[in-house]
């Protein structure tokens, strides 16, 4: 039996309706079937009520459902097949939309290129002006 740990980073949003954010990859051991389990705050692993599919040799798309991230905090799953099992952890259920966030910082940048323009800036006694001339 092999035992395989995966550490994703990430945050999803509590009861996220949305599938596409719910989804994540991983690569397991075996290329069978697998069974996916979820822990909730550190609790005992159930059954989840997500997917998991093959899309390629070992690589898996896990495809988690709004019942499975209901629970603020730390998440965790684990997928078994045949004797192998694979954990995924290192996710955490938030209430803020760390989506949406990345989208107003996206906007923002923008913003600040259409101000800045193609010429740049010049900083002098700690004041930004627009740069007279093309950047060296």
């Amino acid at each position: 039996m092999a035992t395989k740990y995966i550490l994703i980073a990430r945050e999803l949003q509590q009861s996220e309706a949305t599938t596409n954010y719910r989804k994540l990859m991983f690569e397991s051991q075996s290329t069978g079937t697998q069974t996916l389990y979820v822990s909730k705050n550190h609790a005992a692993f159930t059954t989840a009520g997500g997917t998991v599919t093959q899309v390629q040799d070992n690589l898996f798309a896990l495809d988690a459902a709004a019942a499975d991230i209901d629970t603020l905090g730390d998440l965790a799953f684990e997928s078994r097949a045949e004797a192998d099992t694979t954990y995924i952890y290192g996710l955490r259920v938030v209430s803020h939309d760390p989506v949406e966030g990345l989208a107003s910082i996206n906007t923002n940048v923008s913003a600040v290129q259409t101000i800045v323009g193609s010429t740049g800036v010049t900083l002098t006694d700690s004041a930004i002006t627009a740069a007279s001339d093309a950047p060296k």
